[in-house]
């Protein structure tokens, strides 16, 4: 088993790069292309969802000749592989669109949420699409009463085209978790409500649904007595009510960040974070699962294994059957070497027990960070991440595959071409039958463009 310390350094002078002949060909279909709007400016913080039959939709902020930003469409059609032409969708009379979110159901209706400037504050705006008339809808402010900045918004989608939006909402020296629900018939969203109970601020909310559209949320917020932060969770059954937000952080330790949570069909829930360990005096990364049949959090335990390193920014996919099968990944430090690595934890639900740590990124390249995973029905896993080369110069978008059936991780493989400087983080999606897209912001030789592969 490859461990952090494991890594091979290559030398890299004068704009070559040696040894990055032994990385790993890409997967048949992995090239990368751009789909963004070549006449206009860069674009940045790209989002991308993918249906049951390998359909795509990619959302991006894109900057025009003045430099305000606009959100952009493209879809990607299964039968043809080809994008289509970029679609603007952003409200003709606001300014300074960022933050696209993109969810679709298996059958391919979409639903799109961002953040925009009416003149006065930011606000929640959204559109759905439909593939029976190839349209989107008409823009829907969501949160028009507000008199609070909104911004960073998460959705996800049930099957059957209900959504679940939230978003934070601030003033000065507040920021709350807000939440609506999105009906399909009608195009209907709720009126907001406030999801957190904190006197102070939230940070990082994040959400996820299962078929039934029932919800999880997760955020960080300070302790109310001490001076960290803690892990908060709150639910809701299908058309019920929010339950009282309850802490699933580990109470022993203490700072809690970047809480990260996902759902399988049945209800079950697993959330994992970053949390400084006192003992230890490093981060960990932890997990919390919540059984639907007990309706109850089972507790936090860590998942990471090497006492030596930190551990943060995690991400976690559960397989949408009821096997319960959850895939974690997370970005390990070491700090003698300055050395960043990928690692995976998956646990198995036949066993009832995590299967222990891997390194899955590439031993060639060096610094990693970002990692993104997704879990398919049948618990096959997709996992991408930045990794750059051993003098900073220049970053490739990484991938690497779970087989279920040989439960183990392959060797990493670039998605980006060799060379290129300055590439955002990575947005993944994943379908039922293992099939994916990736998309990123890549530097072009002349702007940042928004680039995407099949890994």
């Amino acid at each position: 088993m490859r461990t952090i310390a494991d890594r091979t350094r290559f030398f890299v002078a004068s704009g070559a790069i040696f040894g990055l002949g032994l990385l790993a060909s890409p997967a048949s279909g992995a090239e990368a292309v751009p789909i963004d709007n070549p006449e206009l400016n860069s674009s940045l913080s790209p989002a991308v969802a993918m249906d049951r039959f390998g359909n795509s939709i990619a959302l991006w902020s894109q900057f025009d000749s003045v430099f305000d930003s606009q959100i952009f469409s493209s879809h990607f059609d299964a039968r043809t592989r080809a994008w289509s032409t970029p679609h603007r969708l952003d409200h003709p009379t606001f300014l300074n669109a960022f933050a696209p979110q993109v969810a679709l159901t298996q059958f391919g209706v979409a639903v799109a949420v961002w953040q925009e400037h009416d003149g006065v504050r930011y606000r929640i705006v959204a559109a759905s699409y439909s593939p029976f008339t190839d349209q989107w809808s008409a823009l829907t402010i969501v949160n028009r009463e507000t008199t609070r900045q909104s911004g960073r918004p998460r959705l996800a989608v049930g099957p059957w085209g209900r959504a679940q939006l939230i978003w934070q909402e601030s003033e000065i020296g507040t920021h709350w978790v807000m939440g609506s629900r999105f009906e399909p018939g009608p195009n209907r969203w709720s009126s907001p409500e406030r999801l957190d109970r904190s006197a102070s601020v939230t940070f990082s909310p994040e959400v996820a649904v299962d078929k039934l559209d029932r919800a999880t949320v997760v955020w960080s917020e300070p302790h109310p007595q001490r001076n960290h932060h803690v892990i908060m969770a709150i639910r809701r059954e299908a058309k019920g009510d929010w339950s009282e937000p309850i802490r699933i952080d580990d109470p022993e330790h203490e700072h809690s960040e970047n809480p990260r949570i996902a759902m399988d069909s049945e209800g079950n829930a697993a959330a994992v974070w970053q949390q400084f360990d006192l003992l230890l005096e490093r981060f960990t990364v932890r997990c919390n699962r919540f059984s639907a049949r007990e309706g109850v959090w089972r507790g936090a335990e860590r998942i990471d294994d090497d006492d030596s390193l930190h551990s943060f920014t995690p991400d976690v996919s559960m397989a949408a059957d009821e096997s319960q099968d959850i895939t974690a990944v997370w970005v390990q430090h070491d700090l003698v070497n300055q050395v960043n690595a990928i690692f995976a934890n998956r646990f198995d639900p036949i066993h009832e027990a995590w299967t222990g740590a891997v390194a899955i990124d590439s031993p060639i390249l060096d610094f990693s960070f970002s990692p993104r995973v997704r879990v398919d029905r049948s618990g096959n896993a997709t996992a991408v991440w930045l990794q750059v080369t051993p003098d900073f110069n220049f970053v490739f978008v990484m991938a690497n595959r779970f087989d279920i059936e040989t439960r183990s991780w392959g060797n990493a493989y670039p998605l980006s071409d060799i060379g290129i400087p300055l590439i955002g983080e990575p947005a993944l999606a994943v379908n039922g039958s293992s099939e994916a897209m990736v998309v990123w912001e890549q530097w072009n030789g002349i702007r940042g463009a928004v680039y995407a592969a099949e890994p």
